[in-house]
Order: C-alpha cells, then structure tokens, then sequence
C-alpha cells in the first residue's frame, strides 16, 4: 500500500510539473521602487495563503469522507496536490518541499472554518543584502486582518520561485 501511495504522489508531482495553470492573483500588489520581482510571486503567494482556493480543499474533505480503502486516501491528497494553481510558478525542489511541509495543506485545514483571503501582497528588498525580497501578506480571516510574513528568493534565469519561508 505504501508504494501505492508513493506512486499516486509521483503522479501528482509529475502532473504539477506538466501542466500550467495560473491562479490569476486579484489581491493589491505593492512593490519597493526599483525591487524587481517575477510576475508570479504575488499568485504563488496568494495560491499559498487563500484558503480551499479553487476548491482544493472541499475536494479533498469530500473524497476523505467515506475513504476507508488507504488507496483512495492517497488519491484524494494526490488529487489535491494536483489541483495547486502555482505550479508551474516554482521549480520542482520548492514543489517538493511544499508538498513535503504540507503547505497550503495547513492553511486549508487551519482556517476551514473562517476561509482566509488574500487582500494585498507586498515587497521589499530584504535587510540583509539577499537575494531576493521579503513579503507582506494581508489577510482576511473572518471579517479580521491577519498578516502573514517571510521571504521568496527565485533563479534568475527562469525566474522560477526556487525558496519561500516564512517570518
């Protein structure tokens, strides 16, 4: 059953690398004078932070629901995995390491019951002379602002979103 499951995660992977679909961020966007950032990064960061975006995670609650085979546990996270709009944002390690961190797993399963919003998105050069920049995400999470902070860096050649933490 393991290798099942290994299997059904490959697949997805390999499906997050072949296909391209945007998510179309609709949050304000701020950029530091002269900071250049890829046009991604504010979709990738509001794919990340807007819960059960596209409905991943409703999907994935209604496929669980009655699962008691594993396997179809597995194709469900698989599913899910599947259905991320930043993936062809960032490279396949970021990819992996996401998926491997469960993020934005967490934040669907954190705010499943006040949905979070993605209001505005801002960058900064990061203090410490880095590559890359810094964020700021605003949220909206039940009629309140939160913010979400961290750092994005990408390769310069492709302009693929190459590490992302939070602050």
């Amino acid at each position: 059953m393991a290798k099942k499951a290994a299997l059904l995660l490959l697949a997805a992977l390999f499906v997050l690398t072949a296909a391209a679909c945007g998510s179309g961020a609709s949050a304000s966007v701020t950029t530091q004078e002269g900071l250049e950032v890829p046009e991604g990064a504010a979709d990738f960061l509001t794919a990340i932070y807007t819960t059960d975006q596209g409905g991943r995670y409703t999907s994935w609650l209604e496929a669980t629901e009655d699962a008691d085979d594993p396997d179809s546990a597995a194709a469900a996270m698989a599913n899910y995995y599947g259905s991320l709009s930043f993936s062809d944002l960032v490279t396949e390690e970021l990819l992996s390491q996401l998926i491997t961190n469960r993020i934005p797993y967490k934040y669907d399963q954190l705010y499943a019951d006040t949905p979070a919003t993605v209001e505005s998105v801002a960058f900064e050069a990061p203090e410490d002379g880095e590559e890359g920049c810094d964020f700021v995400v605003t949220l909206t999470v039940g009629g309140e602002t939160e913010t979400r902070t961290g750092a994005i860096r990408w390769e310069e050649d492709t302009a693929l979103i190459s590490s992302f933490w939070e602050g």
